[in-house]
C-alpha cells in the first residue's frame, strides 16, 4: 500500500502541472502584463511531439520506477509535495540525484520533464477557453497554442493513455 500511494505521488509529480495550470491562468486574461516566473518560462518554452512523447514515455516509467525504488520514490515525493514555483521544481529534480539519474537515463531534462507538460496544459487550457470565447492568457505563446490546436488529436490520445496510468496505479 506504501508503495502505491508512493507510485500515485510519481504520477502527480509527472503530472503536477495539470493540476497547476488552471490555477496559473486563473485571472490573467486581458491587458498585457508583465511576465514573470513560471509564467515566463511557459511562454518561453515552445512545444513540439517529441517533447510531449518523451515527457508521456518518460513520466509512464518514472510511474512503474518509483514502485520498486523507494529512493527514488521518496525523492519524487519530496519534489512532487514541495509548496514552490515550477522553476524551483526544477533545480529540486537536477540536485536529486536518483530523479535527475532517472531522468538523464530516458533522455530528456529536468526542464522538459517539468516545462512541458507545463506549458502543455495551459496552451490546452487557452485552446478549451478560445474554443468558449474566453481571451487567450498573455502567457500563453501563440505558437503553442497553435500547436495544440494542429496536435489535438495526438495530445488526447496522450492524455487518455495517461489516465489509464494513472487509475490503474491508484
Amino acid at each position: 500500500m506504501y508503495r502505491r500511494g508512493l507510485a500515485g505521488r510519481a504520477y502527480v509529480f509527472a503530472m503536477i502541472v495539470s493540476f497547476l495550470a488552471p490555477a496559473i491562468c486563473a485571472g490573467q486574461a486581458g491587458g498585457a502584463k508583465v511576465l514573470t516566473g513560471d509564467q515566463q518560462a511557459i511562454h518561453d518554452y515552445i512545444l513540439t511531439m517529441d517533447k510531449v512523447s518523451k515527457y508521456v514515455a518518460t513520466a509512464t516509467k518514472l510511474v512503474a520506477a518509483t514502485k520498486t525504488d523507494p529512493v527514488l520514490a521518496d525523492e519524487v515525493k519530496k519534489i512532487g509535495d514541495a509548496k514552490v514555483p515550477n522553476l524551483e521544481k526544477v533545480l529540486m529534480a537536477q540536485q536529486s540525484p536518483h530523479v535527475a539519474a532517472f531522468l538523464k537515463t530516458n533522455g530528456i531534462t529536468e526542464r522538459d520533464f517539468v516545462m512541458t507538460p507545463l506549458t502543455w496544459f495551459s496552451a490546452q487550457d487557452a485552446f478549451e477557453g478560445q474554443m468558449n470565447h474566453k481571451p487567450v492568457q498573455d502567457f500563453i505563446n501563440p505558437a503553442n497554442l497553435k500547436f495544440v490546436r494542429e496536435h489535438q488529436s495526438e495530445l488526447e490520445k496522450y492524455q487518455k493513455a495517461s489516465a489509464g496510468t494513472s487509475s490503474a496505479s491508484d
